[in-house]
């Protein structure tokens, strides 16, 4: 391999930041945002492990990681906040669904897929008025579907055009 051709793989290998020689600034902006990537990644992995060890019961530890976990703004991060749909307690579903909505509209039409539409589901005609309205909202934003509160309805659309909903992560390079 010529030593131009091993320069250009470099700099793909950089996330296509470094596209002449002596672009410094741009090869360290490049590994600034991988390293954030992969710390934001392992903040999220350390939340999951958190919640998963949080006594059931104790809604406010799990409530404060789902504050959290929202807060890092990363469409990773609605996977997480999808799971935490299926809780026993409506609190914590609640604060599950407060973070969702507050996340980025693409996050949540690529982030989540049919995981978090099934949690969803399971709210969507809820006695709680908040519950049921959040779901339906995200449902909606989710799909591009407007059912309210028949899930009967939610569950035969989801059922035919579940392919539709789908998970798109792309990992980083440098991702740990």
């Amino acid at each position: 391999m010529s030593l131009r051709i091993g320069a250009v793989c470099a700099c793909l290998a950089l996330g296509g930041v470094a596209l002449a020689d002596g672009d410094d600034d741009a090869v360290r902006a490049g590994l600034k945002a991988q390293k954030r990537y992969a710390e934001v990644g392992h903040r999220i992995a350390a939340l999951e492990r958190d919640y998963r060890a949080a006594e059931d019961g104790e809604w406010i530890p799990k409530a404060i990681l789902l504050v959290e976990l929202a807060d890092l703004d990363d469409r990773r991060a609605i996977a997480a906040l999808g799971r935490a749909l299926h809780d026993e307690e409506a609190m914590v579903v609640a604060f599950a669904l407060h973070g969702l909505s507050r996340q980025d509209p693409e996050h949540i039409r690529k982030g989540g897929g049919v995981p978090l539409a099934e949690g969803l589901l399971e709210h969507v005609d809820a006695r709680n008025a908040y519950l049921s309205g959040r779901a339906q909202a995200l449902l909606g934003l989710l799909t591009g579907q407007s059912f309210g509160r028949k899930d009967r309805k939610w569950k035969k659309w989801l059922k035919e055009h579940g392919d539709e909903v789908t998970i798109e992560i792309e990992e980083s390079a440098y991702a740990a």
